[in-house]
């Protein structure tokens, strides 16, 4: 498969996992990180989709966590000395 399939795959995928997005969101993203994102023009097919699929990995990988979740975070971390001296500690999940 030619990169130009591999392109036109990837955007279809984000298309599906994020369809809030538009197109040209999820393309200006991606390259607006790349070492070429000044000469769009001459990005070759394997430049972008690399940065593509750099894109797609970084949108799977940040989640948003709900505000208990972080305020739990926080307070473990506040009586992260109770937790370690005490082994019969048990928080409430």
């Amino acid at each position: 498969m030619n990169y130009y399939k591999k392109i036109v795959n990837v955007l279809l995928e984000l298309g599906r996992t994020y369809p809030e997005c538009n197109l040209g969101k999820h393309i200006a993203t991606a390259v607006d990180s790349s070492s070429t994102k000044d000469d769009l023009w001459g990005m070759s097919d394997e430049e972008l989709f690399n940065s593509l699929k750099e894109y797609q990995l970084s949108k799977e990988l940040d989640f948003r966590y709900d505000e208990a979740e972080i305020d739990r975070i926080i307070s473990d971390g506040m009586h992260l000395n109770r937790i370690l001296e005490n082994d019969e500690y048990e928080e409430d999940y």
